[in-house]
């Protein structure tokens, strides 16, 4: 009881390290963590982006914590696959949080995003946040995922749709209709 108290003195203090020291500490251990307690610390140590540590406190023996909390410590600290496989096994809002912050992640998000072999639903789910975020901000993502997974119909008909707002949103449709051009003369 007092290496734990100790941790979240040294938490509210601003001593994150000293905090996830002896929150981790074997003489911490004798009682396993409850979940609220551990919960706040992560919430704390992401707040003040303290990734290194929340993943610390994330892999340290204790109660299962929210899946939505634990999503955020692997994005966070760049566990794209570990991130990935855990949110498999969850509610679709946590499917949705993950697409979220590698859309909203830049280069780096969409690159693992376009890396990923989503299952139909999660393909399906993917799909929808795109159309959803606007197609002049992700037309290029949008169409690279259907040329990826084999949906050439789906990726012409985006380009159709895309070529009549392209100049009011400045999109350069040139690499698409390239593309879509060589699939074409394949077919012939």
């Amino acid at each position: 009881v007092i290496k734990q108290t100790q941790a979240y003195w040294h938490l509210d203090n601003g001593n994150f390290n000293m905090a996830v020291d002896e929150a981790i500490s074997p003489l911490a251990n004798e009682r396993i963590i409850p979940q609220w307690m551990r919960e706040l610390m992560l919430c704390v140590l992401l707040k003040y982006e303290a990734f290194p540590l929340a993943l610390k406190v994330l892999r340290c023996p204790g109660f299962t914590i929210r899946p939505e909390l634990e999503l955020a410590v692997l994005l966070y600290n760049h566990l794209y696959n570990e991130a990935y496989f855990h949110q498999q096994k969850c509610e679709r809002a946590v499917k949705d949080k993950f697409l979220e912050f590698l859309m909203e992640s830049g280069e780096q998000g969409i690159y693992q995003l376009l890396g990923i072999s989503f299952d139909e639903e999660e393909a399906k789910i993917f799909h929808e946040h795109l159309e959803k975020s606007g197609l002049s901000k992700t037309f290029n993502i949008h169409f690279v995922s259907l040329i990826k997974e084999s949906k050439y119909t789906e990726a012409a008909n985006l380009v159709e749709k895309i070529e009549k707002v392209a100049e009011e949103h400045a999109i350069d449709m040139e690499p698409s209709k390239h593309i879509l051009g060589a699939f074409m003369s394949l077919l012939d």
